[in-house]
């Protein structure tokens, strides 16, 4: 949800990012609007499919940190290869999710 709240030029990216098509920076909103947002979100199916999958990546990537020649590298490849056509999606874009997935928020988003 930050990538799309404070990168909102990335929201069509994804079949669901017009759910944050009105949001212009989460800092703007008040505490029920981002409710209302973020609840949204959590309702459409792409979205929470897409979240469960990503974090079952990132999960498993972490369990088989010492596996580079097993499961890890054929996964990651096989997420490369499903992920290289995305129109508009660049490998600056990488540096954008890296950066949101290990700062620390003052929102619980």
């Amino acid at each position: 949800m930050r990538i799309f709240l404070r990168h909102p030029e990335l929201r069509s990216l994804f079949p669901y990012g017009y759910v944050f098509r009105d949001v212009r920076d989460a800092a703007d909103l008040t505490t029920e609007r981002l409710t209302a947002v973020l609840e949204e979100a959590r309702q459409h199916p792409t979205y929470c499919k897409h979240v469960v999958a990503f974090y079952n990546a990132i999960g498993m990537a972490v369990e088989s940190m010492d596996d580079w020649d097993g499961e890890l590298t054929a996964t990651l490849l096989q997420l490369g290869r499903m992920h290289w056509k995305a129109e508009g999606f660049t490998v600056q874009n990488f540096s954008i999710f890296v950066q949101l997935l290990t700062q620390q928020d003052t929102v619980h988003i």
